[in-house]
């Protein structure tokens, strides 16, 4: 196990900590910050992840002193490493959400075809 990893499923997902997170194609940009002498969220963190996600979503990771820390931004709310299963609970939903939008777009794929032939 590693902390940041690939988990295949279905589909190819980051994970962190043996935890798949989102597939791969819904990230868009993929920020980084070393050091502690800049601006974080937690004390004692060494690196910060900020992944960009389709939509104007982002999760953030924060490796440091206190271990692995994460952070969500969904639908226009941040939730906090504090609120660890609404966490869990907002990676869940942000994943239904692609899936429905997946489902649309096959189904819409689907039927052009359909209209087409």
């Amino acid at each position: 196990m590693a902390d940041i990893m690939i988990y295949k499923n279905d589909d190819e997902y980051l994970a962190i900590d043996g935890k798949p997170l989102f597939p791969f194609g819904e990230i868009q940009t993929i920020l980084y910050k070393y050091g502690r002498d800049k601006f974080y969220n937690y004390a004692g963190t060494e690196l910060q992840l900020v992944i960009e996600l389709y939509g104007e979503n982002k999760y953030i990771i924060e490796f440091g002193d206190n271990g692995i820390l994460e952070m969500m931004y969904f639908d226009g709310e941040w939730v906090s490493e504090d609120e660890k299963e609404k966490i869990s609970e907002t990676l869940m939903k942000y994943n239904q959400k692609i899936k429905k939008r997946d489902n649309v777009n096959c189904l819409v794929y689907s039927i052009e075809r359909l209209i087409e032939c």
